[in-house]
């Protein structure tokens, strides 16, 4: 196929698109709500996901012994830094208590909580700004 035939081919092609991009143009004239309709059609929004401290909590619930954060991280399938941010500096990080097992390994649970309503301390008050 010389130059020339492969030309003609492409011409053809990018006329034939032209044609439909017409039609749909005449059809959008006719009908504006049907680009919304058919953007919804094509590109459905995604399902939420998940929130990471509702998989963390999810998956401590599911197992009753301590877990590391390691193992948090590999049986929620998020990063390690996160599941470390949720157990350790989150505001979230009330939900969680933790004990150490051996030297260097710590372990995470759940709060037990009888009520399944997780109530914060009374702050104290300081006796010196009452004089």
């Amino acid at each position: 196929m010389n130059h020339a035939e492969q030309l003609s081919d492409l011409i053809s092609k990018h006329e034939t698109r032209a044609e439909k991009l017409r039609a749909l143009q005449t059809l959008l004239a006719d009908d504006p709500e049907l680009m919304v309709e058919l953007r919804q059609i094509l590109f459905p929004a995604p399902p939420p996901a998940p929130k990471r401290i509702e998989q963390v909590t999810a998956f401590l619930r599911k197992k009753s012994e301590w877990q590391t954060a390691r193992e948090i991280a590999q049986g929620t399938g998020l990063p390690r830094n996160t599941v470390n941010f949720l157990l350790f500096a989150s505001k979230k990080r009330g939900l969680f208590e933790s004990k150490m097992q051996g030297p260097k390994q710590k372990v995470w649970k759940l709060k037990a909580v009888d009520d399944g309503i997780i109530r914060l301390k009374k702050p104290v008050k300081d006796a010196r700004k009452r004089a």
